[in-house]
């Protein structure tokens, strides 16, 4: 292979490592900016590595072409050889227009992308309620029959604990309550680190959950019985679901939190 076209080569590496770069980048700022968790682990870590990769041929390429090109130089001068009409290519508007329109393309696949994670996260968590209730439907009457001592609170405490730690990636599960506080529906939370001294005295003000204007009206419906559906939310790795639960006693809301820094897709 002669030097020309070791030269030529070495350019067009360059410039699809050039390419890969900026598409790298691309991606990297809109994961990142919109906290998109689109892969899975090895997935995920494979592509942050994969920019020493591209990099490291880029450098290599441009050395490449820098000495062959100075060689080239050299040899030319050398031979005082008059100088060539070598006018590049002009680029084509199509090529590049369909290179800016390939950006638009590749947000909406991670943006997909990030949406599919989401929805195997949900399955993951409704699956999980599920199978809790099934395997702990006598404990959750028991924690339905809520009472404001310490007693309640540490077995509560206990039980929702060990309930969290049954499975690995299991969500963590904590028990919401909705009770009358000064003629007012007031929601509690009971999770495993409610946990009491002897001596110690629990107050209403210690459980009370905080949530959002859309998240309350949900939970009224829920606790009144007027809904019995799910209700998931997903933002920046963070996973949250709220699944009610009729006991004798009344009714109740499993929350179950997870979170993740990375998505769902690959294998």
């Amino acid at each position: 292979m002669d030097r020309d076209r070791i030269i030529k080569l070495a350019t067009n590496v360059a410039m699809i490592s050039v390419i890969l770069l900026v598409y790298w980048v691309f991606v990297f700022i809109s994961i990142t900016v919109f906290g998109l968790k689109v892969f899975r682990e090895n997935l995920t870590e494979t592509f942050y590595l994969s920019i020493l990769g591209i990099l490291a041929i880029l450098g290599g390429t441009l050395v490449v072409s820098v000495v062959l090109n100075l060689s080239k130089i050299g040899d030319a001068l050398s031979r005082r050889n008059g100088p060539r009409d070598e006018r590049p290519r002009p680029v084509r508007r199509g090529w590049v227009a369909a290179f800016l329109m390939t950006f638009p393309c590749l947000f909406a696949l991670l943006f997909l992308g990030d949406y599919a994670s989401a929805a195997k996260k949900r399955a993951h968590l409704a699956d999980s309620a599920r199978l809790v209730i099934e395997h702990n439907r006598s404990e959750f009457e028991q924690m339905a029959d809520y009472s404001l001592q310490t007693s309640y609170v540490n077995t509560t405490a206990e039980i929702l604990h060990r309930i969290s730690r049954e499975e690995e990636n299991f969500p963590y599960v904590s028990l919401l309550i909705q009770e009358e506080v000064g003629g007012k529906p007031t929601i509690l939370l009971f999770s495993g680190g409610s946990r009491w001294g002897k001596d110690d005295n629990p107050t209403i003000d210690d459980f009370i959950f905080s949530c959002s204007a859309e998240e309350r009206d949900y939970l009224t419906l829920a606790f009144s019985g007027k809904t019995t559906g799910s209700r998931f939310s997903a933002s920046d790795g963070s996973y949250e679901l709220y699944y009610p639960l009729r006991t004798e006693k009344r009714m109740v809301v499993l929350y179950c939190t997870d979170r993740s820094r990375y998505g769902k897709i690959g294998s």
